[in-house]
């Protein structure tokens, strides 16, 4: 008998096991052992390719690190012709031109899909995975304001607008006649008031909401419409991936989006649960429709990595010496280390980070929203009174300045429509990341996002501006 230690390098289990199957039908006393505890440690599918080396198998105690393999001449001479063939085989197929891969679209659900960063500026290297996250089943037990009858309101504007508007959205005259039924239909001080048929709602056509539905969204009293459920295009595949939808539930709710600028939107939960009636299955819809990527992004040091600038990038006014001394430690082990950013954000961001808010009643001016989330993202206490825009505004103006260099860390990416209105605040993180809460409703979790994504997510109703304002308390951004 002849000992054979570390051939995982050659073989796959399923060639071991058929020979050792070829071997007892022959020889009784063949004995095939593994020890159990290290399967997964010397499983080629998870071994580290760094240290796949006959010498480090060889000097393991093969009765528990290892398999150890007693095999009969006739079986080594069918190895050896197995290693001659691979090896032949593999190197005609390196030859072979190879089909690439069919083109398919992105599929968050599915798998990490690896995010590319710039080279390392002065916060470091970084590297970044996009991944999933659902609202908590808990938080869709709650009435929610979305599954509600649908109400239309268009805000100081008269019967002949609004008529008009549906003209241009190419509304037949069987579809006007049901939005002006008198048992649907009313004039108010605020303008015209309409509460569409659930069924209108479903034959709708896709370029008929793109044109009605932005200006039912210029008003705060269209709550579906001012912050519909929205997503980047690019996700579309996997928005209704989820477990316990219906073919023809999917179907009817892909009829029901629309888009606007870059982003894929949907408004009408209504009428999407005149169909789907089962409370499960309306869940489904709730979690499939809330699902947000966000970005999982690592720092990696190590001992020759230029700390300093790195530190100081990431301490800039937040507990410095922690940063610092955690930052060194890191470097110091063995090949270096990755940290989560998410450790190297102030306490508030850190705690919301791919988070929900809890759901809770009251006026939206009082839930959390970006603005509230941007100029409390440095604060050890909260300011709740921030969720209101006009105290946001003078909280920006009295203790922030705007810059025209390159943002850091902490400072606050203004968007400003064309009226100089500022609508959407973040923070900047580092390498074009932001940390931001799309829309005050509960359905917007705080994610991490490149700027790009988050310009695309907002509607793109009129062009916008970016300006960065930075705390005056706040020392300069070092650069690279």
């Amino acid at each position: 008998m002849q000992q054979v230690s570390g051939f995982y390098e050659m073989f796959d289990v399923a060639k071991i096991v058929l020979l050792a199957q070829a071997e007892m039908s022959i020889n009784p006393t063949f004995a095939f052992r593994i020890a159990p505890a290290c399967w997964n440690v010397m499983d080629p599918n998870t071994m580290d390719p760094n240290t796949m080396n006959t010498a480090n198998y060889q000097s393991m105690d093969s009765e528990r690190k290892g398999v150890s393999i007693h095999l009969t001449g006739p079986v080594l001479i069918v190895l050896g012709t197995l290693v001659a063939a691979s090896f032949w085989g593999a190197y005609l197929f390196s030859k072979t031109e190879k089909p690439a891969p069919p083109a398919e679209t992105t599929n968050v659900a599915a798998a990490f899909i690896p995010f590319p960063t710039p080279d390392a500026g002065p916060w470091g290297k970084l590297e970044g995975l996009y991944f999933n996250i659902e609202r908590p089943d808990s938080f869709l037990t709650i009435a929610d304001p979305f599954t509600e009858k649908a109400r239309w309101v268009f805000e100081k504007q008269s019967h002949a607008e609004v008529e008009a508007l549906f003209d241009r959205a190419g509304l037949s005259p069987i579809q006007k006649a049901s939005l002006f039924n008198p048992a649907g239909y009313k004039e108010t001080a605020d303008g015209v008031e309409i509460s569409p048929d659930h069924r209108l709602l479903l034959e709708l056509s896709t370029g008929a909401r793109e044109i009605i539905y932005p200006v039912l969204g210029r008003s705060a009293l269209n709550t579906r419409h001012q912050s519909p459920f929205c997503f980047l295009e690019r996700w579309l595949v996997d928005r209704f991936q989820t477990d316990g939808l219906a073919p023809a539930t999917i179907e009817a709710a892909k009829k029901l989006l629309y888009q606007q600028g870059n982003v894929v939107c949907f408004s009408d939960l209504p009428a999407l649960f005149e169909i789907v009636t089962a409370p499960q299955e309306r869940k489904a819809v709730l979690k499939a429709l809330s699902r947000s990527p966000s970005l999982l992004v690592t720092l990696h040091v190590n001992s020759e990595t230029k700390l300093n600038g790195i530190i100081n990038y990431w301490s800039r006014g937040w507990h410095a010496k922690d940063r610092g001394a955690f930052l060194r430690s890191l470097s110091q082990t063995q090949k270096g280390g990755s940290v989560d950013i998410i450790h190297l954000l102030p306490p508030f961001a850190r705690e919301r980070l791919n988070t929900f808010p809890f759901p809770q009643l009251g006026s939206n001016n009082d839930k959390p929203n970006c603005y509230w989330t941007a100029l409390n993202f440095a604060q050890a206490e909260q300011d709740p009174a921030l969720t209101r825009r006009d105290k946001a505004l003078e909280k920006l103006q009295a203790n922030y300045y705007p810059i025209t260099d390159k943002p850091a860390f902490g400072d606050v990416i203004c968007l400003l429509d064309s009226k100089g209105e500022i609508f959407h605040m973040a923070n900047y993180i580092a390498a074009n990341i932001v940390f931001t809460k799309n829309g005050y409703h509960h359905h917007n979790p705080w994610i991490l996002m490149t700027m790009e994504d988050m310009l695309a997510y907002y509607p793109s109703y009129q062009p916008c501006t970016t300006f960065t304002f930075r705390r005056k308390d706040q020392p300069p951004a070092a650069s690279k």
